[in-house]
């Protein structure tokens, strides 16, 4: 008999992106974060030259592309609404490439 893991989902605030962001950012990392919001998917990371962020970074939201973490901040939005400091809830479903309990940031926040 085969178990198969149920995917799980973290309920967290849109800003909990922004933190993950700058952990993988600290850690020379891309990010690549899957969420949805009001029933919409959305994908939101940064990436850089070979697989790293340490130059030439592009941060964006969906197809919206941002030159500089700020202006990811203070511009990406969702259907008109800022996504930082919103206090918008998003669910995460994937978070670089993996389920939301294998990133220490969203696991307080998986839906039991």
């Amino acid at each position: 008999m085969f178990f198969t893991k149920k995917k799980q989902e973290a309920v967290c605030s849109a800003d909990l992106l922004f933190d993950i962001l700058s952990d993988d950012l600290a850690d020379g990392l891309c990010t690549d974060i899957f969420f949805t919001m009001d029933g919409q998917k959305h994908r939101f990371g940064a990436y850089g030259d070979a697989g790293e962020t340490r130059k030439n970074v592009v941060f964006y939201l969906d197809e919206q592309e941002y030159d500089s973490r700020e202006a990811l901040k203070e511009k990406a939005s969702v259907d008109g609404r800022r996504l930082y400091g919103s206090g918008m809830t998003v669910t995460v479903t994937e978070c670089n490439g993996c389920y939301p309990d294998s990133t220490p940031r969203l696991v307080p926040y998986i839906a039991r």
